[in-house]
């Protein structure tokens, strides 16, 4: 069993080198020979410091130079990260019967996907091996930058917009269905599934304030963000329960 701090160091180690883009197999392989290494260190009574130097960040990026890097598996991965995406707004939209698209959103939505995944390696990348509340304050520059665009598209398509495409009726529930389809497979395929959770939960808030009458502005906020948060606290206890599996490995 490792210690928490030996864990922790671990995790960031992957952190940065999945953030770097190198292949999934070698991460995995050099992976198990850390943990290894970690682990016998530490029955030997050496310390993180003693284990991998002063500069554990250091220490991982000498080996990501040895590691290859997967351009082809990068290109797949914004590939499902952009239908997956697209398929929750659709998603969201249907359940709350809003199928309607202007130009503006059908070219502002990909672009705006692709901006949030082309910065999260680079979130990964700047969090690994910093305290909590640096990591916290990056976490929240992005959330700030992903948050403003997509309140500017939505601006725009309310002030200028003109629906290209419109679905509604029978359509409405194919089209649910397909996406959260799309989604389900996504999350597992990209071994997060605990996104797929999302969906569910964003469908059985919407349609339990629908049923209850529940329609002021304080509820609407709250349907807003309660889907968000289970899912925040999923994967809380998803992630919790990794660790304690990893530690006793």
């Amino acid at each position: 069993m490792l210690s928490k701090d030996m864990q922790n160091v671990l995790d960031e180690m992957r952190i940065y080198l999945m953030s770097s883009g190198k292949s999934d197999k070698e991460i995995e392989g050099i992976m198990n020979e850390l943990t290894v290494h970690a682990w016998e260190g530490e029955k030997d009574g050496k310390t993180v410091r003693q284990i991998f130097g002063d500069s554990p960040k250091s220490y991982v990026q000498a080996l990501s130079k040895e590691l290859s890097s997967r351009p082809g598996e990068i290109a797949k991965l914004f590939f499902a990260i952009l239908i997956g995406a697209i398929s929750y707004f659709i998603f969201s939209d249907a359940v709350n019967d809003s199928l309607d698209y202007s130009v503006y959103t059908l070219a502002g939505y990909p672009l705006y996907i692709l901006l949030a995944a082309a910065m999260l390696p680079l979130l990964g990348r700047i969090t690994a091996f910093k305290g909590k509340n640096t990591a916290f304050m990056y976490t929240m520059v992005y959330a700030a930058l992903t948050f403003f665009p997509i309140l500017a598209i939505i601006f725009i398509d309310r002030q200028f917009g003109t629906p290209v495409f419109s679905f509604d009726g029978g359509s409405r529930w194919l089209i649910m269905a397909l996406s959260f389809l799309v989604i389900v497979c996504l999350s597992f395929r990209l071994k997060a599934g605990a996104l797929s959770i999302l969906p569910l939960l964003l469908a059985g808030t919407h349609f339990l304030f629908q049923y209850m009458n529940w329609d002021s502005a304080g509820a609407m906020m709250a349907e807003t963000y309660i889907p968000y948060i289970g899912l925040l606290l999923v994967m809380f206890i998803e992630t919790k329960r990794a660790r304690n599996t990893a530690q006793y490995e």
